[in-house]
């Protein structure tokens, strides 16, 4: 019988061997945290579409100054504003001086604050920077991979609901990889973890 291990992970319990009789099935993963309305830091990348305007466009690390220098405004205000909040701002940049109805799009491309740990049976276990639409797949490819002694098909993905209650969740990772299941989308905080198949 397996042993029953409690990992404890920045403040939270997360069972992993022999927890699987509390797991719930992957259409009952919450929604989790919606990436966009958290604030954003210094070290963040962004993507800045500025429509039919590609000159005016493309990624943007925020600086140690908590700004991101664009073409033609300058230094904007970054740090600490949500992606909504700074796409407005810019958008009111450009259409007061320089564009006329301009749409400005801003996407999360890697942060430096919100993680997602990938844990267990892989090559390099830990904490990842989460990235814009970051999925399943992904996460794991970071990770190295699977190992030879992973049980992929028990892999467990624990994420905080809307009531801040923690949801675990049993995932058949071959299937999402031979694409006979849709690739799980990650939200930040998220914590996957590939058991090892039983002896």
């Amino acid at each position: 019988m397996l042993t029953l291990r409690i990992l404890l992970l920045c403040g939270c319990a997360v069972f992993v061997a022999g927890a699987t009789c509390n797991a719930r099935p992957l259409d009952e993963l919450p929604k989790g945290a919606d990436p966009t309305h958290e604030a954003l830091a210094i070290g963040d990348i962004v993507d800045v579409q500025v429509y039919n305007e590609p000159d005016l466009s493309g990624p943007h690390t925020i600086e140690s100054s908590g700004t991101m220098r664009l073409a033609l405004i300058g230094d904007v205000a970054a740090a600490g504003l949500t992606l909504e909040a700074l796409q407005t701002n810019v958008q009111q940049a450009y259409n007061t001086k320089y564009l006329k109805n301009g749409q400005v799009s801003i996407k999360l491309i890697e942060s430096t604050t919100l993680t997602v740990y990938v844990l267990g049976e892989v090559a390099r276990p830990g904490p990842y920077p989460f990235k814009g639409h970051m999925t399943l797949l992904h996460a794991i490819a970071l990770a190295g991979g699977t190992t030879k002694l992973s049980d992929a098909g028990h892999m467990q993905l624990t994420r905080k609901g809307e009531k801040g209650d923690k949801v675990l969740v049993l995932v058949d990772f071959p299937a999402i990889r031979n694409g006979d299941k849709p690739d799980v989308e990650m939200q930040p905080g998220d914590v996957i973890y590939v058991p090892e198949t039983p002896v």
